[in-house]
């Protein structure tokens, strides 16, 4: 916020700079967004949003896009690692099957690997 690009440059050219707290922090957000220097939302009382380019419904639905399309994203890999599982545990029960049937492990190897190449 004030401008330095690391906390080593900071603590060098501020040595005796004191921090604001948390209750600092929220009384100076809350005047800003009142003077409308910013839009600010929360989101489940845990994740607090700001923007300088949208306000009032512009922002609204900007963020309500952002958070469904991270939480598609989301659903999408769980999906996708679902289906991972489930062709992992079908090439498990193959390969438990051939080895039940007499074949070592070895060959079971050879097999895969002819399957990766070919």
């Amino acid at each position: 916020m004030l401008g330095f690009k690391s906390q080593e440059v900071f603590y060098k050219e501020k040595p005796n700079y004191k921090l604001m707290t948390a209750r600092q922090i929220k009384t100076t957000s809350d005047k800003l967004t009142e003077k409308n220097l910013f839009a600010k939302l929360t989101y489940k009382n845990r994740m607090t949003f700001y923007s300088t380019a949208y306000r009032g419904e512009a922002f609204r639905k900007v963020l309500t896009n952002s958070i469904a399309l991270n939480k598609e994203k989301k659903e999408v890999n769980r999906i996708l690692n679902e289906k991972l599982n489930a062709d992992v545990d079908n090439q498990r029960k193959g390969i438990r099957e051939k080895l039940i049937s007499g074949l070592s492990v070895k060959e079971i190897k050879c097999e895969m690997e002819l399957v990766k190449v070919g």
